[in-house]
């Protein structure tokens, strides 16, 4: 089942008001027929009087559904799985709106005071299930990027480790990462990996927009569009001009690149093709600006990218929209072909 990833705070904020009216009334009618119906909505009002006869199993019935109700509206709140969110908000509203239809019309035996309090509360209540409704029907058609869940894979299993993932992926990248719904179906592998990527996060002998480059020089090498997406997101982030990006095939002509820049980019694209191509003397040059510490650190970021790279293109993930409308790189084969512009994903 599909969940809802966008605005899940609100539309769960939203089921809990609904629920929380109908879990009290419904236990308040079960508990105490007599009670309930005498003293409804209370504060020294009685308003169920006024319509009718008290029938306590009619009061029980109504507040066994009330009850029912409410238990569904928190179990989606607390699952959020689309399709019990819909199923949920359009019960309510199956009830709600006769019920609303039945006071708006027969309300005049309340006071002019209680009318207007009722029939806004009813009319805010039907307001704000139409509202979850909309926001998890327009979710429900495209919830996720298609990627997410690619053909050659199953969505992941429902376990509290997913859930905890997912969760970290929405708050650090405003989206769940299709790697890693991968690498939920291997818990281990996704243990070690992710000690891996932190540690790799952490280190900082080299800077960050060095790294970053040839990052996505080894993502263009590979192929690996999703990574050039992120990847490119990540640039931007930390110094990498649109420039660099548009003009990261041709590095060893461009002026938008610096020595140490030009170097540590022909180190990636070496170390990226197959066989790999790093010879001595590209060793050498590297020796000179770099401790061996540094050059650790920046061989092991161009690995880790080309066993990103490599995993999620095997598995066909494809572009998230991180850098859509933004600058972004462009496959090796897209430059050669004469395209300089950094792109948005959409066009890959």
């Amino acid at each position: 089942m599909e969940r809802i990833t966008l605005g899940r705070g609100g539309v769960r904020a939203g089921l809990v008001l609904l629920a929380l009216p109908q879990l009290a009334i419904g236990v308040w009618a079960i508990v105490s027929p007599s009670g309930w119906f005498d003293t409804f909505p209370g504060a020294g009002r009685s308003w169920l009087p006024l319509y009718g006869p008290f029938d306590e199993h009619l009061v029980t019935d109504v507040g066994a559904t009330f009850l029912a109700l409410g238990v569904l509206l928190v179990l989606a709140a607390v699952w959020m799985d689309r399709r019990l969110v819909i199923a949920a908000t359009v019960a309510y509203l199956v009830y709600q709106v006769p019920h609303t239809i039945f006071h708006w019309a027969n309300d005049g035996v309340l006071t002019d005071a209680d009318q207007v309090a009722n029939g806004i509360a009813l009319a805010l209540s039907i307001f704000l299930a139409v509202g979850i409704l909309y926001a998890s029907l327009r979710r429900g058609s495209d919830p996720t990027p298609a990627s997410l869940h690619p053909a050659r894979i199953a969505a992941p299993p429902k376990t509290l480790l997913a859930r905890f993932a997912k969760r970290y992926s929405r708050k650090r990248f405003g989206r769940e990462l299709a790697p890693t719904d991968a690498y939920l179906h291997a818990p281990g592998l996704l243990a070690g990996y992710g000690a891996f990527e932190m540690a790799t996060e952490r280190a900082g002998r080299v800077p960050e927009s060095l790294k970053l480059l040839a990052e996505l020089r080894a993502a263009q090498v590979v192929g690996c569009e999703w990574c050039m997406d992120f990847g490119s997101m990540l640039g931007r982030a930390h110094g990498v001009d649109e420039r660099q990006m548009a003009e990261l095939p041709l590095f060893r002509t461009s002026d938008a690149f610096d020595d140490l820049e030009r170097l540590v980019v022909e180190y990636a694209d070496a170390m990226s093709r197959t066989p790999s191509e790093v010879g001595d003397e590209l060793a050498a040059r590297l020796g000179e600006r770099f401790d061996d510490a540094q050059l650790v650190e920046l061989t092991n970021v161009i690995a880790i990218e080309n066993h990103r790279a490599r995993f999620n293109h095997a598995l066909g993930l494809e572009p998230q929209g991180f850098s859509e409308g933004a600058a972004c790189v462009v496959p090796v084969s897209t430059v050669a072909a004469g395209e300089r512009q950094p792109r948005s994903p959409d066009a890959l």
